[in-house]
């Protein structure tokens, strides 16, 4: 009888505080919620409906060294690493090659136009369809030119990078993605720049600890099967999830996507049913929950910054404020991030431009309305899905 001997990671009974605490120990200052979702996006590769993945935030935010840090937990064979990617790449991979592959590239290319969109359109068909098809010619077939038709498999995970804003993401692609964002406040500024100079004043390296704690992970996600998942809530949920924006007919799929994936990393320490399906857990919701949260808020419109740039300004409820007093109170380290802000503020009507900036004279803005109400995920309560209301982020 062969005894198979699991890796350390799958007996831990607080696994996902493990993960975090390992990605910080590898280099990851703070962002725990955007490096648990690319851990969770590499993770769901093995799912039917993997995670789509892109990370937000302004040019040195971290986006690709967090991008970077989680995806070197994964093993190689399972990670497919691309700075860029041309239209026709993808189809003449080797055939079945993608197949439960995370697709990690780097930054999103900033052309806007149709030619841009159609170079993207393979990508987004694997993203949505799990599956690409094409037919070309064959020029080298015995006889003369021949047709060839052309079959790549999915599903695939995938994330990428970028600066831009939501109005210059082509929609079709946005919609098929969850949003991360980095944290670009001064004290996550703070945070790195300690993290910097506590690693140049320690008298030994972090090497072997590091390279010990890849070993591991890599181990860990080689040990993971592609178990079915069951989500026994998903009809409560359903119900009870905003239904704002017509996008959540999407984003339903990648908000089950998250549960699955937080059970199958835990599936070393639980049963599964008669059929061999790993059941979710309301354990597993919240946790996901947790991680998605700051996403959803586009659903609304609303973007994590401009809602806790809003917070930060209701004392000027009945004075103007300028452009650098909003950079304040909201503690943005970008000087331009403040104006970006109050702008969306603006489209929803929450705030107007009472004086533009001239020379060096900042803009004056005045609140002029209330963000409404906003129903995200249900909560947990005594056991059960319970709706949610709250101005802010619940």
């Amino acid at each position: 009888m062969v005894t198979i001997t699991l890796p350390k990671l799958a007996r831990e009974p607080d696994l996902i505080a493990v993960i975090l605490a390992d990605i910080q120990t590898i280099g990851v200052v703070g962002e725990q919620e955007a490096a648990l979702f690319l851990y969770l996006c590499g993770t769901s590769r093995i799912l039917d409906n993997p995670l789509k993945v892109i990370i937000r935030g302004n040019s040195s935010s971290g986006k690709s060294w967090v991008q970077k840090c989680v995806s070197d937990l994964f093993p190689e064979e399972a990670i497919l690493r691309v700075t860029t990617m041309t239209p026709e790449s993808l189809y003449y991979n080797q055939v079945g090659s993608l197949k439960n592959m995370w697709i990690v590239k780097g930054e999103r290319s900033r052309q806007k136009d149709e030619k841009a969109q159609d170079a993207s359109a393979a990508l987004r068909q694997l993203l949505s369809e799990n599956k690409i098809s094409k037919l070309s010619t064959d020029n080298k077939a015995e006889g003369g030119p021949k047709g060839k038709y052309i079959v790549q498999e999915g599903p695939v995970a995938f994330c990428e990078t970028t600066t831009l804003e939501d109005k210059d993401i082509f929609e079709e692609d946005s919609n098929r993605m969850i949003h991360i964002f980095m944290d670009d406040s001064i004290e996550q500024s703070e945070r790195i720049i300690e993290e910097i100079a506590r690693r140049d004043m320690a008298e030994t390296s972090d090497d072997e600890i590091i390279k010990e704690i890849i070993t591991n992970h890599k181990r860990f996600q080689r040990s993971l099967k592609p178990y079915r998942v069951i989500v026994p809530f998903s009809g409560e949920l359903a119900k009870l999830v905003h239904k704002g924006n017509v996008t959540i007919r999407r984003t339903f799929t990648q908000i089950e996507s998250t549960i699955k994936a937080i059970t199958l990393l835990h599936q070393h320490t639980r049963k599964r049913d008669k059929r061999e399906n790993l059941v979710a857990t309301l354990d597993d919701y919240m946790l996901a929950r947790k991680a998605l949260l700051p996403s959803l808020q586009r659903i609304d419109a609303v973007s994590k910054g401009a809602r806790s740039l809003y917070e930060a300004l209701e004392e000027f409820k009945d004075t103007p404020f300028n452009t650098h007093q909003a950079q304040e109170k909201g503690n943005l380290s970008n000087r331009k991030t403040p104006s970006k802000l109050l702008k969306e503020l603006r489209s929803l009507k929450v705030v107007e431009l009472v004086k533009a900036s001239v020379g060096s004279s900042p803009a004056i803005w005045r609140i002029i309305g209330k963000l409404e109400s906003v129903q995200l995920l249900p909560t947990v309560e005594n056991g059960k899905l319970v709706s949610v209301t709250s101005r802010y982020l619940a």
